[in-house]
């Protein structure tokens, strides 16, 4: 079996997720020599039987590797049921000669479990992995101007009054997807980490995975643009800065056709359109009536889960600020975010446990990083209603 054959074979062992090695396809002193390489760089599969590995994607393994293999295999596959079961793991097991370690595929798993769980918004924006920091988007502004003509005069050029087709190109224009690194950072008594009850590691890991993914959904609608604290500044450039076109002020308590004005984007866009806003906001929306002097937000109307108010569902966040404007307002998006609100991320979360900085003071560093960015396709696929009194 020459290199382009054992590429092949080994493509169609990951689609199908069995293993079966034609005999003799492969030299055993060449198999023996792989298989030294792999235990020198992976020791902790020492002594592990190949039973134990020979498995596919739908068993479920009691081995970090047969993890590995379980979880990369499923997210080509798209199996969120396997993928969500792999999410359950801890992150953080173990020690090394530094306190502490990662274990590899627990690392990439909990971006997702930050994405889809902690994250209000980040589920309904279009997700894009990037490998590097920065991606140039293309986004066709104008397409191509078809025309109807009729076959009898105008199949001849020299006709007169023929309608002649003119030639048209389409226009792009781009949107780049910038990443920027999202952290924490704390450190931890040992004897705390070793003897408490409830454990205080799982406790700091979730509240690093919540912590980050909630300044992730203060940056998507009040980014500035800048460094700094959650809450205050982010260098993700949020909905608040994008949005130019279609922003209108309440100047207190919405209005119907308040609205009505959040209903625009879709002169633009042919996606779904959504409304996010803080619990106080929606507080304000139940007491809007329209021209009939209906209600127009009831919460038995829904879209599957979800309420919605004139065909938009609406979702709350609570980092949408309380305090705009004058400080006792908030503002409502909308928009086309499944379409049109692009998300970039790389890799996983990485907590680094670090117990040799603080090993005088009997201590214990733990820091955790995730590359997350935001863009919109087009800005006029969103409005804001600002002003909004709470």
């Amino acid at each position: 079996m020459n290199r382009e054959e054992l590429k092949q074979f080994i493509n169609e062992c990951l689609e199908s997720g069995e293993w079966t090695l034609p005999e003799g396809a492969i030299p055993e002193a060449y198999i023996a020599e792989q298989v030294d390489a792999i235990l020198k760089t992976h020791p902790e599969i020492q002594g592990v039987k190949g039973s134990d590995l020979a498995t596919t994607i739908d068993k479920r393994s009691d081995t970090p590797l047969m993890d590995i293999v379980r979880y990369e295999r499923a997210m080509q596959k798209g199996d969120r049921k396997v993928i969500e079961e792999m999410q359950a793991k801890d992150v953080v097991v173990g020690t090394t000669t530094e306190g502490g370690h990662l274990v590899p595929t627990e690392d990439s798993l909990e971006l997702i479990n930050l994405v889809f769980k902690d994250s209000n918004v980040a589920d309904h924006l279009r997700k894009i992995p990037m490998e590097t920091n920065s991606l140039i988007f293309p986004v066709m502004s104008a397409g191509l101007t078809p025309y109807t003509v009729i076959e009898s005069t105008d199949a001849d050029p020299y006709t007169a009054g023929s309608t002649v087709t003119t030639q048209t190109n389409p226009t792009f224009t781009t949107a780049t997807i910038t990443l920027y690194n999202h952290s924490a950072y704390t450190r931890i008594s040992n004897e705390m980490l070793e003897y408490s009850n409830p454990g205080v590691e799982a406790i700091i890991r979730e509240d690093i995975t919540g912590g980050i993914s909630s300044a992730f959904d203060w940056s998507v609608f009040h980014g500035t643009g800048t460094a700094g604290a959650d809450g205050t500044a982010s260098s993700v450039t949020g909905l608040e800065t994008l949005i130019t076109t279609n922003v209108e002020n309440a100047g207190g308590a919405p209005s119907f056709d308040d609205i009505l004005n959040l209903m625009v984007p879709e002169d633009n866009t042919a996606g779904d359109l959504k409304i996010f806003c803080a619990p106080a906001a929606r507080r304000a929306l139940a007491g809007v009536k329209d021209n009939a002097g209906q209600y127009i937000y009831d919460p038995s109307v829904r879209d599957g889960g979800v309420p919605v108010v004139w065909g938009m569902p609406l979702i709350t966040n609570n980092r949408i600020s309380k305090t705009l404007g004058s400080g006792a307002e908030t503002a409502i998006f909308s928009g086309a975010f499944g379409k049109s609100g692009l998300m970039g991320f790389k890799g996983g979360i990485k907590i680094i446990v670090d117990g040799l900085s603080g090993s005088q003071y009997n201590s214990t560093y733990i820091a955790a990083h995730s590359y997350m960015g935001f863009q919109v396709a087009s800005e006029d696929h969103f409005a804001i209603l600002g002003g909004v009194s709470v």
